[in-house]
């Protein structure tokens, strides 16, 4: 294994043995929740766990970028169509909140293949969403409306030919799910859920004179990631947070001939942020908090994907050039709160592996590098105040 390779997986373990090692001691003897340390009075509230004195900081993440389905055609093109995903860990927290908000990805520079010279776009994610708590606080179900500023999926293989791969908007797939609080004491906190995507995003379609030559994909494919959240704060001013999950796909993509059929990788994502407290003003109406966040996020494709032709098995095109991945991504930002209700932040996120793989022509692909960089905000309003 090469050494980039092991020192990826050696940060996932890592992330691993945070959070379990968090989960496994939350029943331990933290202190200090009966004494003044931990009580905050505001007006008439006097609370006593410092897991719920301040706004939890959701996660900003490294966005939603998973391996591509890549579709070679004729004449040296080469087509990457990208793929998203809501992972568990973005603007999420161990706490079930009452919140509605909005996330804004922007990602530089994702490759998306060559028509005579390699071909970049932008990629920009747009995510409504909404959080409820039930039974006293300790669950919460929530729904995530994707739309995406992503790749052309209705393509014309001619057209891709003589312009090469481009952008337009689309719908992506709805994401829903629960949280359950399993446990809480006055200074940490843990939580288990599960996380849905269904298949209403567009769908991979050939048009035009040469579309009989090449694949249509039906996409009727249910992604399901159960996760362990845990957070901790180990002081007045810091906290950290964990994720562990792992999306698993409930089928396989079919050709609209139904010859073949393709299943997608799965994947395992560790996430850990680390937060500090520049300023609190508990009882203000104006600025009331700011926290700057270092985030660090692994996620990996350890499998690769099955394909079947006529029942025969073969390999496909996101196997032979990106095959098994390990992506590591750092991201630094700084969340504003306003009053007990509102919050923004933002944040910058950069890849920390690149696995270079030549393709046809003078393309190169980092198989283990989404973009170049990528700028992350959040608008966050918390209705159950």
């Amino acid at each position: 294994m090469k050494a980039g390779k092991l020192a990826g997986r050696l940060v996932a373990a890592g992330i691993v043995a945070f959070t379990l090692g968090r989960t496994v001691s939350a029943n331990g003897d933290l202190g200090g929740c009966g004494s003044d340390r931990w009580e905050v009075a505001c007006g008439d509230s006097v609370e006593s766990s410092r897991v719920r004195h301040d706004p939890v900081v959701g996660m900003f993440g490294d966005g939603g970028l998973v391996n591509p389905r890549a579709n070679p055609l004729n004449g040296g093109l080469q087509v990457f169509f990208q793929n998203h995903a809501y992972k568990a860990a973005e603007n999420n927290t161990a706490l079930p909140q009452d919140r509605v908000g909005f996330n804004f990805n922007a990602m530089q520079d994702v490759y998306s293949g060559q028509s005579g010279g390699p071909v970049e776009n932008d990629i920009y994610e747009y995510r409504l969403f909404g959080e409820k708590t039930l039974a006293d606080g300790r669950l919460s179900v929530d729904l995530m409306v994707p739309f995406y500023t992503t790749s052309v999926y209705d393509y014309d293989p001619l057209d891709l030919a003589l312009n090469g791969p481009s952008t337009d908007g689309s719908f992506g797939d709805l994401a829903f799910g629960f949280k359950w609080l399993v446990h809480e004491s006055c200074a940490s906190a843990c939580s288990l859920g599960l996380r849905i995507e269904a298949p209403t995003g567009e769908e991979m379609v050939a048009r035009g004179a040469l579309s009989s030559f090449y694949t249509s994909l039906d996409d009727d494919v249910w992604h399901f990631t159960p996760y362990v959240a845990n957070l901790w704060t180990p002081s007045d001013r810091t906290f950290i947070q964990s994720f562990l999950s792992y999306r698993l796909t409930s089928s396989s993509l079919q050709s609209s001939s139904g010859a073949s059929s393709i299943r997608e990788q799965s994947y395992f994502m560790g996430d850990i942020s680390a937060g500090y407290w520049l300023f609190r003003n508990r009882c203000g109406r104006r600025l009331t908090g700011l926290a700057t966040v270092l985030e660090l996020h692994y996620t990996g494709a350890w499998d690769r994907e099955t394909a079947l032709n006529s029942g025969i098995a073969v390999d496909t095109s996101t196997n032979s050039i990106y095959g098994r991945t390990d992506r590591l991504s750092l991201t630094a930002g700084l969340s504003a709160f306003f009053g007990p209700r509102c919050s923004a932040g933002v944040a910058v996120a950069v890849p920390l592996r690149s696995k270079e793989v030549g393709i046809a022509g003078p393309a190169v692909v980092a198989t283990d590098r989404a973009y170049d960089w990528a700028v992350l905000t959040q608008l966050t309003y918390y209705y159950g105040r």
